[in-house]
């Protein structure tokens, strides 16, 4: 009788326990129910969906009800609380079905997007390179452009004695996760540099800056090894001559803010009073080199201008449909070359 008045209703303990599991199964009953899809039966296709950088649980539940992504976002918001996930999310851009359940969607935010694979052009500049990875959603516009080099020096000795970052983004390409940190993405380039370019200065960039400045000049002024070698010898002699190196690249980077991907055609034309305008970049009124790169040279250019040709040349311009060089020892015969190709 002892026994059996245990388990009695009667006895509040029990019924209080009894109440408890209760209510505790209608509620997960009712969270598994309010974790299932919005629509099981939803198109393939899904949802283009995105995570800011920054954005915390309340802003990323928000976003899937108002793309209608989940059921509920109580519960939603619940599962990941319990489950320790809430502060794991990552920012980057996604595809959501409809007709994933809840607990699946929230797999795919914490394991990440897919990385963004984004090609790096050589002769490509800073803020080219910006553009193009602010627009692939690897960095918010002008984080690169406006990066802080200086503080890299001790990590990479090469950036000592240096005027910018330009001419370090070596052209390759590159994967990155999206809303990658600016650091990561830099010392990505830089590695790349030191790898690849670093070694064919021995090591002793600092003293050879003046051979990366002219690697990204012949970088922009001809395609062709063997043109780039003397034209490399043609601007070392130039200067031996005293004389202006006159190159239209340099000009245009100034004209362009600093850009040449980014520019207009239209706007990368030189007039006479673009060639008569004030400004470091502009080499046909200052003397010598520009102080900075102009563009990111690949290994061509740099090969290039470290094994300059020697030559009678001192003229030259670019033949409008082969683009190969054509080269002069004289003004009358540059002159002549210039009616000939160009007229």
């Amino acid at each position: 009788m002892q026994i059996v008045s245990r388990f009695n209703l009667k006895n509040p303990w029990l019924l209080l326990v009894v109440s408890i599991a209760i209510v505790l199964f209608i509620a997960l009953v009712a969270l598994v129910i309010a974790l299932q899809p919005i629509d099981r039966l939803a198109e393939d296709a899904g949802v283009k969906f995105t995570i800011a950088k920054g954005d915390g649980l309340k802003e990323v539940v928000d976003n899937l009800d108002k793309e209608k992504l989940i059921k509920s976002t109580e519960a939603f918001k619940l599962y990941n609380l319990l489950s320790g996930k809430a502060h794991l999310f990552k920012p980057g851009y996604y595809t959501v079905s409809p007709a994933w359940n809840s607990v699946q969607i929230s797999k795919l935010l914490i394991d990440g997007p897919p990385e963004i694979s984004v090609v790096i052009f050589e002769g490509e500049t800073v803020k080219d390179i910006d553009y193009r990875l602010s627009a692939a959603g690897v960095i918010n516009a002008g984080e690169l452009e406006k990066y802080d080099w200086q503080k890299l020096v001790i990590d990479y000795p090469f950036l000592r004695e240096v005027g910018s970052l330009e001419g370090f983004v070596f052209g390759d390409t590159y994967r990155f996760a999206p809303f990658s940190d600016i650091d990561i993405v830099v010392r990505e380039f830089l590695d790349n540099f030191k790898k690849q370019a670093l070694p064919l200065f021995k090591d002793e960039l600092a003293a050879n800056y003046q051979s990366l400045i002219i690697a990204s000049l012949i970088e922009k002024e001809a395609p062709f090894f063997e043109d780039r070698k003397i034209i490399a010898g043609l601007i070392y002699r130039r200067m031996k001559l005293g004389m202006r190196l006159q190159l239209d690249a340099t000009t245009v980077y100034e004209k362009c803010g600093e850009r040449f991907a980014t520019c207009p055609s239209q706007t990368r034309r030189l007039s006479r009073r673009d060639l008569a305008s004030k400004g470091v970049y502009n080499t046909y009124l200052s003397k010598g080199l520009p102080p900075t790169p102009i563009a990111n040279p690949g290994l061509s250019a740099i090969k290039a201008a470290l094994n300059p040709v020697k030559t009678r040349y001192i003229f030259y311009i670019s033949h409008p449909r082969t683009r190969k060089t054509i080269f002069a020892a004289t003004l009358d015969e540059h002159n002549r070359n210039r009616v000939k190709y160009l007229r």
